[in-house]
């Protein structure tokens, strides 16, 4: 899960790098009310820290409670920031949104929804954030694998050791990463520096799916 330290991050630029056409629409943001649904923790503090710097006024801001929705505060909201399983679950009370920026890269979750699908609503995703949370945790799940983590965490756990196999170092091996992406190119940037073999496919049939949907992409 983010933490508030990275949230600061991509809500730093929110929402100046957006197609300009939207932002015009957006120029006196205190008119818009915005609807936080999210369980990443501190969003609100990691805003109105990043919005210390902004000119405008900071826009009606109002947490929603992911167990027990609030539907006043949804029915209100033009602007939804959130998680995008937890926002697909609440979107029908939500009749004047028309934004909804996703916390996350993956928005699979809103894209069959008919307002999604129709473009009556901007949704923008995250992109260049999370790349470098992945690698890590990628490549220690391949390091795990490798040096047998788990077989060794059992064997202490029974104080029986046996044999057993044989590991292989990274520069021995081949890495094939499937969709390119910016969380594909810093994994594969991770692995090389291992020395593993990097192989790359983008996955050209699947981001089909993600058309009509903007990027938010952050430089880190």
């Amino acid at each position: 899960m983010a933490t508030a330290k990275t949230m600061d991050r991509i809500i730093g630029k929110w929402p100046t790098d957006l197609e300009s056409s939207f932002v015009d629409s957006l120029i006196c943001m205190s008119a818009h009310r915005v609807a936080i649904l999210s369980e990443v923790p501190h969003l609100l503090d990691a805003i109105e820290r990043a919005w210390a710097d902004v000119e405008e006024d900071l826009p009606h801001i109002e947490y929603v409670s992911v167990d027990q929705p609030n539907t006043d505060i949804l029915e209100a909201a033009t602007i939804l920031l959130g998680d995008p399983r937890l926002i697909a679950k609440v979107l029908h009370l939500c009749p004047l949104v028309q934004w909804i920026q996703s916390t996350w890269a993956g928005v699979e979750p809103l894209l069959p929804l008919p307002r999604i699908a129709n473009k009556s609503i901007v949704l923008t995703k995250l992109s260049g954030v999370f790349g470098p949370l992945m690698a890590e945790f990628v490549l220690a799940n391949v390091i795990a694998a490798e040096r047998h983590f788990e077989t060794i965490y059992r064997q202490n756990l029974t104080k029986i050791w046996k044999p057993y196999k044989k590991y292989r170092p990274l520069s021995e091996c081949t890495m094939v990463i499937i969709g390119y992406g910016d969380i594909g190119r810093h994994i594969g940037k991770a692995a090389a520096a291992f020395g593993m073999k990097v192989r790359k496919k983008r996955r050209r049939k699947f981001a089909k799916k993600y058309q009509g949907v903007r990027n938010r992409h952050l430089r880190t």
